[in-house]
């Protein structure tokens, strides 16, 4: 028996954080990391790849098919 912690970054169900949350990965750090590193391809890679991750639903689900009894998640916003 043991335990299994993943921190993962997913979109806000919530409206309010959800439109923060849009403005800042796909406008505010990709032109803040275009300026520390001269380089945004990361940064827009990093908001693709948020948009299209999977809720936290289906991550839990994912976690049961592989025999994990006792899951949860917490979302922060």
């Amino acid at each position: 028996e043991g335990k299994a912690i993943a921190l993962e970054l997913a979109t806000p169900p919530y409206p309010v954080f959800k439109q923060l949350h849009y403005l800042y990965t796909s406008l505010i750090l990709p032109l803040v990391g275009s300026f520390l590193t001269g380089n945004k391809d990361p940064y827009l890679y990093l908001y693709r790849s948020v948009q299209a991750y999977p809720d936290p639903q289906q991550v839990a689900a994912v976690f049961r098919e592989f025999g994990f009894t006792q899951v949860h998640y917490d979302q922060l916003c």
